[in-house]
């Protein structure tokens, strides 16, 4: 039933634009910045491709790759996905590790740091040792305090917790209560461990750092709360052999989809700029001065060439 519901939410981030305009008017006068700015842009304004070999110009719509933004998070997830399904075809017996904390009221960038600083000190530990690499996605939820969550009271505030996909053949899962207890400063903590087998595990990692709807209807201070918490913190890690296989996995599905995104004319060589229009006066002036500096300097290299061949010939 669970599954069911969730899957039913995902088209519904994609195609309605009610959540960011919430998110955006409760962060007014809150949260200020280029990312702020960015997140406004997102979907309202256009953006032009523009092959550099046929020169055909197309439209599409700026997208600001928020980990938060509603309108990019469903982008951001498929992305994740293609990612760790190629990975898992390299794993002969995957598990699902999931690593939970107790509340916090308050929920800070130095919280979120210092959940990623027990994570990898966790890799280094003895319960780790048959672990030849994974990768693991952080998600955050919120609730009011009294708030009925699994059939359990809720004591309110930011839970954090954390899915990983780990290529192991077998896990103490007691010494992983253990040592992530003793990391956190809990005196103990709820851990669980799955045969990874089965294709869960694929939309677990891939959900969302929170949900656009979810997000949307967090109270204006709580919205402001995360979105400074997770600024400028990863949410995504990938460690041991598929730190190694990373590279050659993404070089890959770049390729892939770069066939997709060719051009008319085969080509995928594109610029992608902001429309004129869409852009503010200093703005504006700034990128006139900056073609005419490249001019300058272009006229100038071609100045000099010519007087060096002149002396070379006299």
């Amino acid at each position: 039933m669970k599954r069911e519901r969730e899957h039913r939410q995902l088209p519904l981030v994609h195609e309605s634009t009610d959540f960011h305009h919430s998110i955006k008017e409760k962060l007014a006068g809150r949260y200020e910045g280029k990312q702020l700015e960015n997140f406004k842009k997102c979907g309202m304004e256009l953006i032009v491709r523009r092959c550099n070999s046929c020169k055909l110009q197309e439209k599409l719509e700026y997208r600001c790759n928020l980990k938060w933004c509603p309108r990019c998070q469903w982008r951001l997830a498929d992305a994740r996905k293609l990612f760790v399904e190629r990975y898992a075809g390299f794993i002969e017996q995957p598990k699902h590790l999931v690593l939970t904390q107790k509340n916090c009221e308050v929920l800070t960038r130095k919280k979120m740091r210092e959940n990623q600083i027990a994570m990898a000190e966790l890799r280094r530990r003895i319960c780790f040792e048959k672990v030849r690499g994974g990768c693991a996605s952080v998600e955050v939820t919120w609730n009011p305090k009294g708030a009925v969550v699994n059939g359990h009271v809720c004591a309110g505030g930011f839970h954090i917790h954390s899915h990983w996909l780990i290529s192991a053949s077998w896990v103490d899962i007691q010494e992983v209560k253990l040592a992530w207890a003793d990391l956190i400063g809990q005196d103990f903590a709820i851990c669980e461990i799955y045969d990874a087998r089965e294709e869960d595990y694929v939309k677990e990692l891939c959900k969302y750092v929170v949900e656009g709807s979810e997000i949307a209807g967090w109270p204006a201070e709580v919205i402001s709360q995360f979105v400074h918490a997770v600024r400028g913190v990863r949410c995504f890690f990938t460690f041991g052999n598929l730190r190694k296989l990373a590279k050659q996995i993404r070089a890959e599905i770049a390729k892939d989809e770069a066939r997709i995104h060719l051009c008319e004319c085969g080509s995928t060589d594109c610029k992608v700029s902001m429309l004129a229009e869409n852009l503010g006066e200093e703005e504006k002036m700034h990128r006139e001065a900056k073609q005419f500096f490249k001019a300058e300097k272009a006229w100038r290299n071609s100045k000099h060439k010519a007087v060096k061949k002149m002396r070379e010939l006299f």
